[in-house]
């Protein structure tokens, strides 16, 4: 059985995971924040 994908968010400095990796702008907990994964296809951001 496939694990699905675990996302982590983490602070903006933080912009390189390796050549797989996807960053996407957003906020956590009031901060700006970006969210590193390699499928974002099953996360719903709202806008």
């Amino acid at each position: 059985m496939e694990c699905p994908a675990i996302h982590i968010w983490k602070p903006e400095i933080v912009l390189h995971e390796g050549a797989e990796a996807i960053v996407t702008a957003g906020s956590w907990l009031g901060r700006r924040a970006v969210l590193s994964t390699a499928d974002l296809e099953d996360i719903d951001i709202p806008i």
